[in-house]
């Protein structure tokens, strides 16, 4: 990360999670990372689930979005993410207990959210525009789990000012990932191969419950 983009995100930093009354908002997760060897469209690649937690506090603080920052110096054209779709399940405002009441759906922005402020310019996968049940949304505490796949090879530890919840008119909270984290190294060429028949590989894309669709 340049000297620029280390100001501007130190200057993030001391701005964040504070909010009226005392109350410290806070956005964490852990995730896991699990290589997908069945055949299909995502062979080689890995399915990274997150469960994240929020408590955001201040005015208009349901939540907007949440973010995975990818701290990614070399995340370049052949760093590939997708998700499914719904992308994320979450409790909502209508249905606090209910930890899948609502679907959201995944982008990956290579370039980084123009949302955040001050932009950081670092790829991000973002999870947002909630889809099902219409009228509900977000609240301002709850906890979901969000998936995506990609082929970068997961490193493991914590990671620090990795999440980010964006919420009303509160100042973008920060907080950290335990688990599995995509780093720059990529699979080798030829690591995997599609099973066919007659030369033609038969692609089935695999669900996250493990049916084939």
């Amino acid at each position: 990360m340049n000297t620029a983009r280390i100001v501007a995100f130190t200057a993030l930093l001391i701005c964040s999670g504070v909010a009226l009354g005392g109350e410290i908002s806070t956005i964490s997760g852990t995730s896991t990372a699990t290589l997908i060897t069945d055949p299909g469209p995502h062979q080689g690649w890995y399915l990274y689930e997150i469960e994240i937690e929020w408590h955001l506090f201040g005015q208009g603080s349901g939540l907007s979005h949440p973010d995975l920052i990818l701290k990614l110096e070399c995340a370049g054209d052949d760093h590939l993410i997708e998700f499914d779709a719904p992308a994320a399940l979450s409790s909502s405002e209508k249905f606090p207990e209910d930890p899948e009441a609502l679907g959201w759906t995944g982008y990956f922005e290579r370039n980084g959210d123009p949302s955040l402020d001050p932009p950081l310019n670092l790829p991000v996968v973002k999870y947002e525009d909630p889809f099902f049940p219409t009228d509900d949304e977000p609240a301002s505490e709850g906890v979901g789990t969000f998936w995506f796949y990609t082929n970068a090879v997961p490193e493991y530890g914590t990671y620090e000012n990795a999440l980010v919840a964006k919420a009303g008119l509160i100042p973008d909270t920060y907080g950290y990932l335990t688990g599995a984290y995509p780093s720059c190294t990529l699979p080798e060429p030829g690591a995997f191969i599609l099973l066919g028949i007659g030369g033609l590989a038969i692609l089935r894309r695999v669900r996250r419950d493990g049916r084939v669709l």
